[in-house]
């Protein structure tokens, strides 16, 4: 925990470097812009396990969806390139029925970031806009050997922005190391 909170940091750090830069490329124009971060609370959910992923296939197991808190952050540094930083802690454990049995594993919280880019931004009515948005991203985390993993995944969200700075937004998900696929939701604000 120790490792991948000094990693979030650095990650955090050279994060603000573009945000500033950003801020200054606008300020050099006498340009003010606002709306440079998001922040938001949600909810994701995880629909395979990744540990017994091998024993789920083989003996045709019914997963039942992990939930978790989600708090994302979005540096949005350029109009059309943003980097997000989020955590998920889970809520429960990791649930799946194996033979008619119900078992559980414990599910760790894991911390990620990534590049989003805007794919398309229309207006709704006045103020208001959808925005969809996707990138790559990685997330980091332990499994409940004590042993840190890592997985690369693909993320998509549509962003409904209503006025100056509220946020709905609702997205998916799909680790490719782990074969995980999410669904993310929630509402934030945006500074």
């Amino acid at each position: 925990m120790k490792y991948i909170s000094r990693l979030l940091f650095l990650l955090l750090f050279i994060q603000l470097f573009i945000v500033s830069d950003a801020v200054s490329q606008d300020s050099t124009q006498a340009k003010v812009r606002k709306g440079h971060f998001e922040f938001s609370f949600g909810q994701s959910l995880l629909f395979i396990s990744n540990s017994d992923q091998t024993d789920l296939l083989t003996k045709s197991a019914i997963v039942i969806p992990t939930s978790s808190i989600l708090l994302f952050a979005e540096f949005r540094t350029l109009n059309k390139v943003k980097i997000p930083v989020f955590c998920n802690i889970p809520v429960g454990a990791k649930q799946f029925i194996v033979d008619n049995q119900i078992k559980s594993e414990q599910a760790s919280v894991s911390f990620g970031t990534g590049v989003q880019f805007r794919i398309f931004n229309f207006e709704i009515v006045s103020k208001s806009n959808m925005e969809m948005e996707l990138g790559p991203m990685f997330s980091l985390g332990k499994d409940q050997n004590g042993n840190m993993w890592a997985a690369p995944f693909l993320a998509a969200r549509l962003r409904i922005r209503k006025g100056e700075n509220f946020v709905m937004y609702l997205g998916t998900t799909y680790a490719f190391g782990v074969n995980t696929a999410g669904l993310i939701y929630g509402t934030g604000t945006i500074f």
